[in-house]
């Protein structure tokens, strides 16, 4: 698994140059998504994710705006902003713990 650290201020100047026919995309913005699971009720209710390290995650909203040639520069100009340092390759060891910290929860 690879993990990407991209910082929100460097993803929200990120936009697609407009051409003469198209103007230029709306910059990209950072949203948190609220993670969801489903109850035991009947009928079964959408609830708020609460084990540790699933409460939710960073969205990256704007990356399907504007015309295809745009979608596919926002997401070079987004490529462009990871500096290193900000991959991380988790290891199989890593990923188990993290799995049975979430399913120990």
């Amino acid at each position: 698994m690879i993990l990407v650290n991209l910082r929100v201020d460097q993803v929200r100047i990120v936009f697609a140059p407009g051409t003469a026919s198209t103007p230029e995309s709306p910059r990209l913005d950072v949203v948190w998504e609220q993670a969801t699971t489903v109850d035991s009720n009947d009928p079964p209710q959408r609830i708020s994710e609460t084990r540790p390290g699933c409460q939710g995650h960073c969205g990256i909203d704007g990356l399907y705006r504007g015309t295809k040639a745009q979608r596919g520069k926002l997401r070079e100009l987004l490529t462009d902003t990871v500096q290193p340092g900000d991959l991380v390759v988790l290891t199989d060891e890593q990923i188990a713990q993290f799995q049975a910290a979430v399913t120990s929860a």
